[in-house]
């Protein structure tokens, strides 16, 4: 995958002077963590701006409030969901209702922008989470610099198999991100995966209930579901450290897509989860 980031108008100068800048803010992100302050450096590189959707599970909503304070450095920053998030701690929300003009939510935006780096927009529910705001992403581009949409839910699984509905990806979706998390290799399907039943119809004959997740199985299921322009394995300390490289290289190479280890709980910037 080529980077994707596009500097206009700068030196060699103005571009190190950028990434140093991004390699500080996640310094103070990851506590002295290099092997997931290299990830996020890897995956900050590769965002342009526009829509950058995270599926999956195991950390969506971690990586995305992680990626709003790095990306806020850069420009103004929209979160929103297409299926349902929890409001955030680390940033403004704005709750608007069903049926809400989109001249008044792009108004609301442009006031909370002018007090807050960070945005998250929806419709609150009687859960207290947000879902979709009734309006179009390309309207929502031009009022803000990046957006992050959680296009996926997992029900707090480390994994997940996705039905013919899922993932809900905005047709505007520059980037995606598929998470995994590590956590659930070596453990019963059952017990780890979400919509466990269309996991175990992924394989001929299907899996039993019982069979544990090993990486040779994870790695088959994420090739038939191919999903996600790359993946991004967190809680990687879950992994002993000397198996975490022959883990990301084995992925790799049999997903031919770019393959990230990561540990987001390690990060002090909230509560990540």
């Amino acid at each position: 995958m080529k980077n994707n980031i596009k500097y206009k108008n700068l030196s060699q100068q103005d571009i190190a002077d950028s990434q140093c800048d991004d390699c500080g803010m996640i310094n103070q992100l990851c506590k002295g963590d290099e092997e997931t302050g290299q990830a996020l450096l890897f995956l900050l590189e590769r965002i342009s701006k526009g829509v950058l959707s995270v599926i999956g599970s195991g950390g969506k909503t971690s990586l995305i409030q992680a990626l709003s304070l790095l990306l806020s450095k850069k420009g103004r920053v929209l979160i929103t969901t297409t299926t349902h998030i929890f409001p955030f701690s680390h940033c403004e929300n704005i709750f608007v209702e069903e049926k809400e003009s989109e001249e008044n939510i792009l108004a609301l935006m442009d006031k909370g922008f002018q007090k807050h780096p960070i945005l998250c927009v929806g419709v609150k529910g009687k859960d207290g989470k947000l879902t979709k705001a009734p309006i179009l992403f390309s309207a929502l581009e031009k009022h803000c610099d990046y957006i992050l949409v959680e296009a996926d839910g997992s029900k707090h699984l480390p994994a997940k198999a996705h039905n013919e509905r899922e993932p809900q990806l905005p047709k505007e979706t520059k980037l995606s991100v598929l998470v995994f998390g590590a956590s659930a290799l070596g453990k019963p399907i059952e017990d780890v995966v979400h919509r466990v039943e269309l996991f175990q119809g992924l394989f001929t004959p299907p899996l039993k209930k019982g069979t544990v997740l090993s990486k040779e199985l994870l790695a088959e299921a994420l090739q038939k579901e191919n999903l996600g322009d790359l993946l991004f394995l967190n809680q990687a300390d879950c992994i002993e450290e000397k198996e975490r490289e022959e883990l990301r290289s084995f992925l790799e190479k049999y997903l031919h897509k770019p393959v990230i280890l990561a540990s987001l709980l390690s990060l002090h910037s909230g509560a990540l989860c």
